[in-house]
């Protein structure tokens, strides 16, 4: 999606994928539209008890995470949750929201609650509404693109671009295993606004495949080859 002037590509519009770690930027936004009337939420201190570790089946493991037995205030949370992919502030800022704020987020940009799988393009809306400022006020929308400003996966769309190009990025991945434990479907994401000097763009690219690597590769050709068309337009 070219920010310049609305035009957009798609490639297999109706092929849905399982969105996973991408979920985590709906549910950043349900918390900061909360803000907005109430922003003392945002500082609000939370107990990890650390019961359960939900990062241990994800492949890409988060470069950090949460300590048990320490308190963090929610915007922290937000930011460990997006920055890292961490899983573990998950169900804290669940626990710790109305109900139905997320769903309406959800809702509101045109994805049902209760689906499981997405369409490329309509998970692109979430970035794109953050990006244009028209879900959120400015304010929250700000804080929302400063937390996913470092990309949480590397050899992504962050590795098909020059060094001093910076995007707001996220990433998400998924594995599912058979009966046996056996892998039998992987998939990875990555969606960002990517900020080409002029003119950002909005690049999502979603992968079914057997091999994360080659899957990875596949993100960095597609997002590399994009940059060199904006390069030369």
């Amino acid at each position: 999606f070219d920010t310049r002037d609305g035009r957009w590509l798609t490639i297999n519009p109706d092929e849905k994928y399982r969105p996973a770690s991408l979920l985590k930027v709906p549910l950043m936004m349900a918390v900061l539209k909360k803000a907005e009337s109430d922003p003392s939420i945002l500082s609000k201190k939370i107990l990890y008890k650390g019961d359960q570790d939900l990062n241990q089946k994800q492949n890409i493991k988060p470069a950090e995470t949460l300590t048990t037995g320490q308190y963090y205030s929610v915007v922290e949370l937000l930011r460990r949750m997006l920055t890292y992919s961490d899983n573990n502030p998950v169900p804290l800022l669940l626990n710790n929201m109305d109900s139905g704020a997320l769903a309406k987020t959800y809702t509101d940009l045109g994805f049902a609650p209760t689906d499981t799988d997405i369409k490329v393009k309509i998970y692109a809306r979430f970035f794109k509404v953050l990006y244009n400022g028209t879900y959120l006020n400015r304010e929250m929308s700000e804080k929302a693109m400063e937390m996913l400003i470092q990309p949480d996966l590397s050899q992504g769309l962050k590795s098909g671009l020059p060094d001093d190009i910076s995007l707001a990025s996220k990433f998400g991945e998924r594995n599912l295993n058979d009966a046996n434990g056996n892998s039998i479907l992987k998939e990875l994401h990555d969606c960002g606004i990517i900020y080409f000097p002029n003119h950002p763009y909005l690049l999502c690219v979603m992968t079914k495949g057997n091999d994360f690597n080659k899957l990875a590769g596949t993100i960095k050709n597609i997002s590399a080859l994009i940059y060199q068309n904006f390069n030369n337009f």
